[in-house]
């Protein structure tokens, strides 16, 4: 992991460890920089002074999806062994959610499904949690309030779909969805959705069609039905 400032000018190296590192963010009011690395043997969460130094361990039994609470002070994580897109899998590798400060200290599991539970993202006021759960062979997203401790479901999604990695906007107002190969909005509170149309202007990624004389050099002929081309 490096840092620079905004002009590029003073790059710096934070970590140096032969593992894989990657930044996820800032943390401790830009004093520390969250990151995942496998320098321990499975991805966990660490942290590091923006100064330099030695990187602290958070997580000490790997973690998946990740999202940072409003404050800036806690994490939800997702925590599992088995593969997620296995569909109605229910076992002792099933994955779940687990929530720890970025301080550091013993992570708490916020749910026990029996099924997959992925991709959680924090409410605008820090007071919930949405994620995807699925249920008989659907992942669908859910709500969880920590003072109550209840849960709900709020979408229903056609039967044989994938949407995955729900990302809240700035404000709080929309939800950003990976669904049927492509990006969807659903709208908090009245949960309608609706397609992001994207536009994309592209070059060729290969050649057109090449003509060339070919006098030499080449092999393995075949001829067409017809006998008219080689």
């Amino acid at each position: 992991i490096w840092m620079t400032d905004w002009a590029g000018k003073k790059p710096r190296q934070l970590t140096f460890h032969s593992a894989q590192d990657i930044a996820l963010a800032f943390v401790d009011e830009g004093k520390a920089i969250l990151f995942m690395s496998t320098r321990d043997g499975d991805w966990d969460l660490y942290r590091i002074p923006t100064e330099g130094g030695t990187a602290e361990r958070i997580t000490k039994h790997g973690v998946g999806d990740i999202t940072i609470s409003p404050d800036g002070k806690d994490l939800i994580y997702s925590l599992g062994s088995y593969a997620w897109y296995v569909q109605r899998y229910q076992g002792s590798g099933n994955h779940d959610l687990w929530t720890v400060p970025i301080a550091g200290g013993i992570p708490s599991q916020l749910t026990t499904f029996k099924g997959n539970d992925r991709s959680p993202a924090y409410t605008p006021d820090g007071k919930g949690v949405w994620w995807m759960r699925e249920t008989g062979g659907i992942y669908d997203l859910w709500q969880k309030d920590f003072a109550t401790g209840d849960e709900w479901q709020v979408t229903k999604f056609p039967k044989g779909t994938l949407p995955l990695n729900p990302q809240l906007s700035p404000d709080g107002k929309r939800i950003l969805i990976e669904w049927e190969f492509g990006l969807w909005i659903l709208e908090v509170g009245t949960w309608t959705m609706k397609p992001v149309n994207v536009d994309i202007d592209s070059d060729w990624k290969s050649f057109g069609i090449v003509e060339r004389t070919i006098r030499a050099g080449a092999d393995q002929p075949d001829i067409s039905n017809d006998g008219r081309f080689i």
